[in-house]
């Protein structure tokens, strides 16, 4: 085993005891990092480009929430690998 092998170990070591001791930290900072985004940048963002920013933002908003709900009504959950309600047997539940 090399030196740099052996280095590289003991610091991914250190590296699961400080995760392991302290597992709230990096979502903390990521919550940080992102409310900041949120309420320091985003909004002089829109600002600054105007009215049609508000416009091209409620309207993304819009298409995202009608898409979700058709695509989540009678036909079952959207995403992928899940299993569409009314949609017959699955291959796990077929008798062999």
């Amino acid at each position: 085993m090399s030196v740099e092998d052996h280095a590289g170990g003991v610091h991914e070591q250190r590296e699961r005891e400080f995760v392991d001791r302290w597992p709230w930290l990096l979502p903390l900072a990521a919550g940080i990092f992102l409310g900041a985004a949120v309420f320091e940048m985003l909004p002089q963002a829109i600002m600054d480009a105007g009215a049609s920013a508000w416009g091209w933002l409620l309207a993304g908003v819009a298409l995202f929430v009608a898409g979700e709900r058709a695509s989540t009504t009678s036909a079952g959950t959207a995403w992928p690998g899940q299993p569409r309600s009314g949609s017959g047997p699955t291959p796990s539940s077929r008798a062999p």
